[in-house]
């Protein structure tokens, strides 16, 4: 997939696994200072098992002209941990997760062509609805998730931290 003429977006192998785990971490102590950075997130612990051999899972990586990573997006089987908030059901969930695109890049509509391969992806994979969250102190990332087609499904607090549940369905 190519956003631009410097820019090329693919799914992640096991070669790329290394590199893609320390980009996220490093953007992830940047996003959330409040975290334990010590303690990995369950999908970057099995990277391949979630996003390689799940076939659920997919992980897409932006790159520039150099092959540096200028951005991200994944997604993965929902696990239900929110189900005291809401349910699907017996509907077919998929979660989107780190979607992250550098600075300079940013205002340039990657983030959003990212969001379209995976749409695209879950469309093919018979994917039924989109799910991912979101917090209010990240700038301008609700309206973004509204632009993309997300709708509101309700706001928590879990961890402490003010979350943000929204849901598409796809189209096949």
């Amino acid at each position: 997939m190519i956003f631009e003429d410097n820019v090329t977006i693919v799914s992640i192998g096991k070669m790329q696994i290394d590199e893609v785990v320390d980009y996220v971490r490093s953007v992830r102590r940047h996003l959330f200072p409040m975290l334990d950075h010590d303690v990995l997130p369950r999908d970057l612990c099995a990277f391949e098992e979630t996003y390689i051999k799940d076939k659920d899972g997919v992980f897409l990586v932006a790159r520039d002209s150099n092959d540096n990573i200028i951005g991200t997006i994944g997604m993965l089987k929902y696990d239900g941990r929110f189900t005291d908030h809401f349910n699907f059901g017996d509907s077919s969930v998929t979660e989107v997760v780190k979607l992250f695109v550098e600075p300079h890049w940013r205002r340039r509509g990657l983030a959003s062509y990212l969001v379209q391969c995976l749409k695209d992806i879950a469309a093919e994979r018979d994917v039924q609805n989109l799910y991912m969250h979101t917090h209010p102190f990240l700038p301008g990332a609700e309206v973004f998730w509204a632009k993309q087609s997300f709708n509101n499904l309700i706001s928590s607090v879990h961890d402490g931290l003010e979350t943000i549940h929204m849901v598409m369905q796809i189209e096949s």
